[in-house]
């Protein structure tokens, strides 16, 4: 056993000639009875006992030959926890406030107490055993620290542990306070004279077992003479209100809560001196001014909140991890601060690329793109740039632009030509995009389908590019954090334009019978001819023509490659027959997309809707009843594809039918 349990550990007075006690807790000593060492025959090694400096050993040992008026002087300015630990620091120290006529030490650190004042000593308790339930943190039971849980009906206090195990409920208590103790209380009942641990009001609640021994141990043991004193006294003790005791209790704790955080926010402030004398001081006024994050990390760094005053030692020891912090936030300082400056010239960059991309419809021009592919603008844009005209810059973009995008067209045709005439085996002649696999591409990212000259300007939302290496750090994470409020779309990619995306038509243009070298869509388009997809779908068989093959894998089916094979000619009449119903379809959808603008307003571009919404402001902003269509501006990219008409097959008599598409 340690040396603290060995000290806390209370004498055997269990003698015969003993007046019963009215509590379990003894009045003499300080706290409550510890587990006993284990019998297991061996014999418990001393405890060493702890070696102190040189210096200090014996400086307490004079204190027993003062007179008893010093020491009673002394104890009136110490505070109860204190005598404890000053009972605790030796044998000699120990006998001397542990014996009864040291009570008046006890209770003149008490009445020392102002703030708030201690409510008088219970009864039932020694002025010793009054100062460790109030004032120690250890556990009554296994001496565990820092146990908060005191059950003041009971006046002990407990852990979680130690109540689950050593509490039992009033219907249970029947192993303890059995027919014998029952008989010697009656007419009264065990709640009338055991105090319930939680205070449950009578013939509920539970109690503590060791406590509820103790009492039945000490009933058992009285003379009959003395019995109906006996169980007065004990009516008194549950009688006596404890709710004084919790009462002061939450007090110090919300005074010592109090004090705790005046010396956590000196600490605080006495850290920010020191980093403004370190040459933080605009860190620092940002950190509390302006980042609520920062700030709110800045308080929750351990050597931050800590409840202890800032000492030239204790600051050496946290400056470095303090430090540290600090030049995180000096990092996001800076890029708030270039966030702040490159917001506002975006916004004029969209305003300004709005005027000037609008002549080149269909092109759209996304600012990100201009805002850091373009490195002319982007030296104009440059947060490190303290000058910024936005009419020099719509000079600038007024004739940069329309140059940059015809020669990124260029560009992207000629890659692609090339590309394709070493792939197909085309002559130094043959031009890709007079044939008929061209008609169409797909973007290998976003899935989506275009036709020329829109797969020139596609902003694709899926692709993520590179950082620049003229670039800095901060300008581009500003581009990608920050811009999704004045920014739809991401960098054209130019992999759009790449045999994957044209693999779809290949196959179709071969399923047709035509060379795809040399077919172009005029020669297919005088064919007429259809096709079926060998991929049935629950709806039955698809046949359509060669322009809806080619898109039918992304518009309708999957992304999974797909394979066609010619339709005869009767299946391909029946389906001539339900196109125009199909075309009606798919015009009727189109117009419900939300992809119309009205091309009188100065925000067209951002008021997109249906083409129904479009009329109706059209006849009510612009008094315009029946439009044209060059009222509208039609924004959308995909060409209009009609869903294919579907065959089934009667397999118990062999009669093919067709479903014509729903108008709906």
């Amino acid at each position: 056993m340690s040396r603290r349990s060995q000290r806390l550990k209370l004498p055997d007075r269990s003698n015969t000639g003993a007046a019963p006690s009215t509590s379990g807790i003894n009045d003499l000593d300080e706290g409550h009875v510890a587990k006993p060492a284990r019998q297991n025959g061996r014999t418990t090694k001393k405890a060493r006992p702890h070696s102190a400096p040189a210096s200090k050993r014996g400086k307490l040992q004079q204190m027993l030959d003062m007179p008893l008026d010093v020491i009673m002087e002394i104890c009136g300015h110490l505070h109860p926890r204190d005598l404890l630990h000053l009972a605790r620091s030796s044998k000699d120290l120990r006998d001397f406030f542990m014996s009864r006529n040291s009570a008046l030490f006890w209770k003149a650190a008490r009445l020392a107490l102002t703030s708030p004042c201690l409510p008088p000593c219970p009864t039932d308790l020694s002025e010793p055993a009054y100062a460790n339930l109030m004032f120690d943190s250890h556990c009554h039971n296994c001496l565990k620290q820092n146990c908060q849980d005191v059950y003041w009906t009971e006046r002990v206090r407990l852990c979680k542990a130690c109540y689950d195990s050593l509490n039992i409920l009033v219907e249970d208590c029947d192993v303890i306070f059995d027919r014998e103790a029952q008989q010697l209380i009656r007419p009264r009942h065990i709640t009338d004279v055991m105090p319930s641990i939680d205070g449950a009001p009578t013939n509920r609640g539970s109690f503590y077992a060791p406590h509820l021994q103790r009492f039945v141990s000490s009933l058992k043991s009285t003379p009959p003479n003395d019995l109906e004193k006996f169980l007065s006294l004990r009516e008194k003790l549950v009688a006596e209100d404890a709710s004084s005791l919790a009462r002061y209790s939450g007090a110090a704790k919300s005074l010592r809560s109090l004090e705790l955080d005046q010396v956590r926010k000196a600490r605080k402030e006495g850290i920010i001196e020191k980093l403004e004398e370190a040459g933080f001081q605009e860190e620092v006024n940002y950190m509390l001014t302006r980042s609520w994050e920062s700030r709110k990390r800045f308080h929750k760094l351990p050597e931050v909140r800590k409840a202890q005053a800032l000492t030239p030692r204790i600051w050496n020891n946290i400056k470095e991890a303090v430090i540290t912090f600090m030049e995180g936030v000096k990092e996001r300082r800076e890029y708030y601060l270039a966030e702040e400056i490159l917001i506002p010239r975006l916004k004029i960059l969209e305003r300004t690329l709005e005027d000037v991309v609008r002549p080149l419809n269909p092109c759209k021009f996304s600012v990100l793109e201009a805002a850091s592919c373009i490195p002319e603008i982007y030296h104009r844009l440059n947060p490190t740039v303290t000058e910024f005209d936005d009419e020099e810059l719509r000079h600038f973009l007024q004739e940069f632009i329309p140059q940059y995008l015809e020669q990124r067209t260029t560009n992207a045709k000629e890659s692609y030509i090339k590309e394709t005439r070493e792939r197909l085996g085309l002559s130094a002649s043959a031009d890709p995009f007079d044939l008929a696999f061209t008609t169409y591409f797909v973007c290998p990212q976003c899935r989506q389908n275009f036709a020329p000259p829109h797969v020139f300007y596609h902003q694709c939302h899926s692709y993520e590019p590179d950082k620049p290496e003229w670039m800095s750090q901060h300008y581009y994470d500003i581009l990608n954090n920050s811009c999704f409020g004045i920014i739809r779309c991401r960098f054209w990619p130019a992999s759009i334009l790449s045999a994957e995306s044209t693999k779809q038509a290949e196959t179709v243009i071969e399923a047709c019978g035509f060379d795809v070298r040399t077919a172009t869509a005029a020669e297919l388009d005088d064919a007429d001819v259809r096709i079926l997809c060998t991929q049935s779908v629950s709806r039955g068989t698809p046949i359509m023509n060669w322009r809806t093959a080619a898109l039918f894998r992304f518009a309708f089916y999957s992304n999974k490659p797909l394979t066609f094979t010619r339709a005869t000619e009767k299946q391909a009449s029946a389906t001539r027959q339900l196109e125009p119903k199909a075309c009606q379809a798919a015009l009727l959808k189109r117009d419900e997309c939300f992809e119309f603008g009205c091309s009188h307003c100065e925000c067209f571009r951002d008021e997109q809707t249906d083409k129904a919404l479009i009329k109706k402001h059209l006849l009510n902003s612009h008094g315009i009843a029946e439009p044209a269509e060059a009222d509208w501006v039609d924004f959308s990219t995909s060409p209009c594809v009609p869903e294919p008409i579907y065959i089934v097959v009667n397999k118990k008599v062999g009669v093919m039918d067709t479903r014509e598409p729903s108008l709906s």
